[in-house]
């Protein structure tokens, strides 16, 4: 693999709307993610580049859960949450204003498709997504924890250049366009090694997850230092696994987002799980001062442990194991890559 950078959220849109309006004919964009939104921030920017990209005959392809449709923030449940195949109804709702903007792409010749589809009526907006990250612009590969949303979200995105890396995502993201659910397009969950580094892929079965169990591995095999950032605070094993860790002398940080910043009633859900982790669990309470409580929203999903590092869009929470979540995330020993990681931590929080 040949590491270039880790990107914060607004070098990445940057570079990705640089990069997409200069494309030409010969070129392709792929683009795989949970969440996307046109008309907020930079979005709009990035819009026009698509827009351009087409233009110019560029082979793009969006790749996009139907999560998109069923859920917004707020509790505003969209069109496919109900089944309905005519989002008319919400003609000033983002579900509306969405299809209107993924509708002028494909008629410029943008291959789009909704992932996971739901099967009826009232389907879970949570269960069973893809919740992978994922940009291709030829040989150059984007991985990571960032939705294509511009908002006030600690994040980032690996730039990695690796002919071996984009020609296997090229084709599993063929796949995915043709099949429409990463647990279809894989017969089993991906763990692919390359140079210096392996690439973990969940394909979405309820209940399993190869990133969940290495992460609780390294944990476990830890001796000196646990890192780990996330937008919850984690429950179930991992949280058992990092406090065992913590009572054998290993530095445990855990770095989360104070509960009142997520949108209701999950505030409140999370709010109880810390409470119910410290006070009932009785997890150390050294676990808990790594709080996040300024403005900007943790979402950068990182596990550090002693020199070696998980990284990618899996949230280190059993939620989206039981729900059968897709999720992709690499795995590395090499030690400029763990600094780097190291680096983009340190940018945002003050380790103990």
């Amino acid at each position: 693999m040949v590491f270039q950078s880790l990107l914060n959220k607004d070098q990445y849109i940057d570079e990705l709307i640089q990069t997409t309006k200069h494309l030409t004919a010969k070129d392709h964009l792929i683009i795989l993610t949970m969440s996307l939104d046109f008309r907020a921030g930079r979005g709009k920017q990035l819009f026009q580049a698509i827009k351009t990209a087409l233009n110019s005959k560029v082979n793009v392809i969006i790749l996009l859960d139907a999560n998109n449709f069923m859920y917004q923030p707020g509790l505003k449940f969209g069109p496919l949450f109900y089944r309905h195949k005519n989002t008319s109804l919400f003609k000033n709702s983002s579900f509306y204003r969405l299809k209107e903007d993924l509708l002028q792409l494909e008629k410029l010749g943008a291959k789009i498709k909704l992932l996971n589809l739901p099967t009826r009526l009232f389907s879970s907006p949570f269960k069973g997504r893809n919740h992978i990250k994922l940009t291709i612009i030829n040989d150059i590969c984007y991985l990571g924890g960032f939705n294509l949303v511009d908002n006030l979200s600690i994040d980032s995105m690996m730039r990695v250049k690796d002919d071996n890396l984009s020609n296997f995502l090229f084709d599993f993201t063929k796949q995915l366009y043709l099949k429409g659910s990463v647990k279809v397009c894989l017969p089993e969950d991906i763990q692919k090694k390359f140079d210096n580094y392996e690439l973990l892929i969940d394909k979405g079965e309820k209940k399993q997850s190869i990133i969940f169990d290495r992460a609780i591995k390294n944990i476990n095999d830890a001796s000196r230092r646990i890192i780990l950032t996330c937008q919850f605070f984690p429950d179930s094993r991992l949280i058992e696994a990092l406090n065992q860790a913590y009572l054998k002398g290993v530095k445990v940080q855990i770095i989360y987002n104070s509960p009142n910043k997520h949108d209701f009633p999950f505030n409140i859900v999370h709010g109880l799980l810390v409470v119910y982790m410290r006070y009932v669990k009785k997890i150390s309470s050294e676990l808990f001062n790594n709080q996040i409580k300024d403005k900007k929203f943790l979402h950068a999903k990182i596990l550090i442990t002693d020199d070696r590092v998980i990284y990618g869009s899996h949230n280190f929470v059993y939620a989206g194991v039981k729900y059968g979540t897709s999720e992709l995330a690499i795995e590395s020993q090499d030690k400029f890559i763990v600094g780097v990681v190291m680096n983009f931590i340190k940018s945002f929080c003050n380790l103990i």
